[in-house]
């Protein structure tokens, strides 16, 4: 009988587990329980709303793939212009598939993209959004005189 011998670390503990398995209970096991987790997939659809001088909203699709474990938030990254520097826009994780940014500078362009995360780690970058132009709406600046 060939015994498969291996320890499994559970995200967050510090307990050690140790399995020995012949190759056909392995097999069982990993199909009946579907052990195999990976990162996310990329999140899809990033689009801007409600855009004026100085904020935005964004918005987006979670990913297809939640790589066999729940996604656990987003990070949203930007950039102003053609910079090849992306910035983290929020310090913890966003768990709903939206974010409002009131920081924007006027007549600057930005680009977007998000990032999924799930237990096993972060996610590819989405596609990237824009640019969009932090301008007020066309028409808007009339109504105010």
């Amino acid at each position: 009988m060939f015994l498969w011998r291996f320890c499994k670390l559970p995200v967050g503990e510090k307990s050690v587990v140790w399995f020995e398995l012949s190759l056909a209970e392995m097999i069982r096991l990993v199909r009946v329980c579907n052990l195999i987790t990976d990162v996310p997939g990329a999140p899809t659809d990033v689009k801007a709303s409600d855009i004026d001088d100085s904020s935005l909203t964004l918005s987006w699709h979670p990913p297809k793939n939640n790589g066999g474990a729940e996604i656990s938030g987003y990070y949203v990254e930007r950039r102003t212009g053609f910079n090849p520097r992306w910035i983290t826009v929020n310090r913890k994780l966003v768990h709903i598939p939206t974010l409002t940014m009131s920081d924007l500078i006027e007549g600057r362009d930005y680009e977007f993209r998000v990032i999924a995360e799930n237990e096993v780690g972060m996610s590819k970058p989405s596609d990237t959004a824009g640019p969009y132009k932090a301008q007020e709406p066309y028409g808007e600046c009339l109504s105010r005189w």
